[in-house]
């Protein structure tokens, strides 16, 4: 249990953001981690819907844990703003605004339901791709761990060995243990993401259920630093309250700095003219043309609304609460249960492929071997 606690416990220092194991030696870029995610995947057809590279802050710098999670947020929020917001069909918009016209409701009715379906329809499928991606980078941190623990005690003075207790490696040499440990840190990252995954789908559930008037007041989020590399940037994320309104759009996000947005465009003012010198007989068609781009554009400021609340501030804050905070506070109690709440014999079983005696000659040796290296500094210093 000792050697699992330390496990954990650089799990988690991994996950605030470290610099030691050398991350350009067990770091990963965002092209490695898609590649272990699936290596089928060309860069233009990661994300769902979004045809064009998505290439974050810092894609090219070896990462892991903490900073490799948010360069992963990231990625998923430029993905976000990246996708076009579709031509809607006329069956679509009639089929809602004549029923709106119908009960005084108008155009917002139908502007209003097409971006929250559209929303909707556009961000399950990015979010189950994050949350893939996210569970891609946690499974990594096993190893990583591993690899930091057994470097840490090749280097570390034999007093302090035996001040904090025995080398992980020969627990390590059991196969069984090893295969135990790693099943059950794999069992609880699949639990967590999978637990994300439905907090995240019901946040997106809620937020397109909205009405036109939805308040939600979204804060600038932050970005890595380019020279930050492998450091976990601070984020906050506060409670939501954005106001969708129906100003035009510069075409830029302004959430999201460095990500091409589908630009919106002013076509308010273009059925005037049209609509006065068409003949009688012809004016109703020309006004259902009119009110076909009129709805189109409200349901484009609705739909960037509606996906900037969810996917700035509201996922994040999913994301960070169920998945990191989880790792924080569940990981060790998990790992407790997987490995030893089986009955004794069950628990020595994993150690029955160990060499006792040959761990214990090796022990020795190494004892012995420690004895003499004091042995030397002490003459070392008589001769000083």
């Amino acid at each position: 249990m000792q050697h699992t606690h330390r496990i954990v416990a650089t799990i988690q220092r991994l996950l605030a953001g470290a610099v030691d194991p050398d991350p350009a030696i067990w770091g990963a870029t965002a092209d490695d981690e898609w590649a272990a995610l699936d290596s089928r995947k060309v860069e233009t057809d990661r994300w769902p819907g979004v045809s064009t590279a998505v290439t974050p802050p810092n894609a090219s710098l070896k990462m892991y844990g903490g900073a490799a999670f948010e360069r992963a947020v990231i990625e998923f929020q430029c993905a976000a703003a990246a996708l076009p917001f579709p031509k809607v069909s006329k069956e679509k918009i009639a089929n809602v605004s004549m029923m709106g016209a119908a009960n005084g409701l108008g155009g917002e009715t139908a502007a209003r339901e097409v971006a929250q379906v559209t929303a909707k329809e556009f961000l399950s499928p990015l979010l189950d791709t994050c949350c893939d991606r996210l569970s891609g980078v946690l499974q990594r941190l096993l190893d990583i761990a591993l690899a930091s623990i057994q470097a840490e005690d090749a280097v570390t003075s034999h007093r302090s060995r035996q001040q904090r207790g025995s080398s992980l490696a020969p627990m390590l040499q059991s196969r069984s243990f090893e295969a135990e440990l790693r099943a059950a840190f794999s069992t609880f990252v699949k639990d967590v993401t999978e637990s994300c995954r439905d907090m995240a789908h019901n946040q997106v559930q809620s937020i397109t259920a909205g009405s036109l008037a939805l308040s939600m007041d979204v804060g600038r989020g932050g970005s890595m630093a380019s020279g930050a590399e492998n450091i976990a940037p601070q984020r906050d994320y506060g409670s939501p309250s954005v106001i969708l309104t129906q100003e035009a759009d510069d075409g830029m996000s302004p959430l999201f700095p460095g990500c091409e947005r589908e630009p919106l465009h002013d076509i308010q003012d273009s059925q005037a003219t049209m609509l006065d010198i068409t003949p009688i007989a012809d004016k109703r068609a020309a006004k259902v043309h009119g009110r076909e781009e009129e709805v189109q554009g409200m349901a484009r400021r609705i739909y960037s609304g509606l996906r900037d609340a969810a996917v700035q501030h509201a996922l994040p804050a999913i994301f960070h609460s169920s998945l990191l905070n989880n790792f924080k506070d569940q990981l060790a109690p998990s790992m407790f249960v997987g490995l030893f709440s089986g009955q004794d014999q069950d628990v020595l079983n994993l150690f029955a492929d160990l060499d006792l005696e040959a761990l214990s000659g090796r022990c020795q040796d190494l004892r012995d071997k420690a004895a003499s290296l004091a042995q030397c500094e002490v003459d070392f210093k008589n001769l000083q």
